[in-house]
């Protein structure tokens, strides 16, 4: 005889919508107490404990919550999912296909925000957003928060600004070496680490064949020509570095980029940290390109077209960048 299931039960919870698995509800009473970081592999469950904590912190401390996702469609995904099982009217998603101006009107609207950390960062800077109120921030990979992603800045400013802050991290790998997962802990002012795995004892009793469908999406002409540009840029530029005596390896990447510009900066080699700091832009716009889209890529061109720096210039000036402008 099958055993019967049970459900949480909460006041912004529809009922018979999240299971009641023991080691989520264990996380989720240790995370509204304490900045956490919780490490869970895919399939078992931290959107369920992140909308455990919303409801609690919600319903206890008023106030409002954001949850950031890095790409648009897994931010698509978790408004889909708190719509679906928050008893809550006001979920509001925000992208950078949002218009400026209407953006502005929903920060002062919602009660729940699922949003892109560019979008976050830029509203925040721009002053369409602010985080006195919110009670929850909610960072979804949250080992990307290292070096210059927008996690960094948005973490740092809701801790100082937020009458009662609260941060809920999720990832499935906290990253690669101590080095990387210490600035993680650091960067989200993390108090307290839940690690579980599908070993764990109080994790066994819940688990079941997890089948995963890999579902290619084609890529337009159009994208795949920008993201070639892009990535041309960036490696004619490495080439004249190394004609310089300074080498990015065959991957180049933003933490190996960060890290040259640190050295260069130190060794006071001004035109390879000019190069090294326009790499970075272009880089910069890569990585909008594939998680917000041309979009928010092109707003953040437009920034370095009437920019002053001499980083800006040599950007603007590279043949790759040129042909590319018209495109997006």
């Amino acid at each position: 005889m099958e055993k019967q299931r049970k459900y949480i039960e909460h006041p912004l919870i529809k009922p018979e919508k999240i299971e009641a698995r023991i080691y989520q509800q264990v996380i989720a009473a240790r995370a509204v107490e304490k900045n956490t970081l919780v490490v869970l592999p895919t399939g078992l469950g931290k959107t369920a404990i992140a909308i455990m904590v919303i409801a609690y912190r919600l319903h206890k401390y008023g106030g409002r919550a954001l949850i950031m996702s890095p790409t648009r469609p897994l931010a698509i995904q978790h408004w889909k999912n708190l719509k679906d099982v928050l008893k809550i009217d006001d979920i509001v998603l925000v992208t950078g296909r949002v218009g400026q101006e209407r953006r502005k009107e929903i920060w002062s609207s919602g009660r729940v925000f699922v949003a892109t950390p560019q979008v976050v960062k830029n509203d925040l800077e721009r002053g369409f957003l602010f985080l006195d109120d919110f009670t929850l921030l909610v960072f979804d990979e949250a080992h990307r928060a290292v070096g210059l992603y927008p996690y960094v800045k948005i973490a740092d400013l809701y801790m100082k600004r937020a009458r009662n802050p609260r941060i809920l991290a999720l990832t499935a790998s906290p990253g690669g070496n101590e080095e990387s997962i210490l600035e993680v802990l650091k960067n989200l002012y993390i108090e307290n680490v839940e690690v579980r795995t599908r070993e764990s004892k109080d994790v066994a009793p819940y688990l079941s064949d997890l089948e995963v469908e890999v579902v290619n999406v084609p890529l337009s002409k159009e994208y795949e020509e920008v993201i070639g540009l892009l990535k041309s840029a960036i490696k004619s530029k490495s080439d004249e570095l190394r004609g310089m005596g300074v080498d990015l390896g065959q991957k180049v990447s933003m933490k190996n980029l960060l890290e040259t510009q640190k050295i260069l900066a130190a060794e006071g080699r001004g035109k390879e940290l000019l190069i090294v700091s326009a790499m970075i832009k272009i880089q910069h716009i890569l990585d909008l390109m594939e998680i917000e889209g041309a979009s928010m890529a092109y707003d953040y061109l437009k920034k370095l077209m009437r920019g002053e720096k001499a980083a800006d210039r040599i950007l603007i000036e590279d043949p790759f960048i040129k042909k590319l402008i018209p495109m997006l």
